[in-house]
């Protein structure tokens, strides 16, 4: 993967049970575990995007009551 702009060091803590899943995950697509945390977060904001568009229950009600 390229990335457009430098990559800055940052810290993070993280439970011991978090720190697994991250090691975890970064062996099972031999990635590092800075790539998993790059990865999650972009899916992250991508499924938040997605939420943001998506209509809520009452919207989408008074889209099939509206004739559509």
């Amino acid at each position: 993967m390229s990335y457009h702009s430098p990559l800055i060091r940052t810290s993070v803590s993280l439970d011991q049970g978090t720190l697994d899943t991250l090691a975890e995950l970064a062996q099972r697509w031999s990635v590092s575990k800075a790539e998993v945390m790059r990865r999650s977060i972009r899916k992250l904001k991508e499924e938040a995007d997605n939420d943001d568009r998506a209509p809520t229950p009452l919207q989408a009600l008074d889209w099939l009551q509206d004739g559509a």
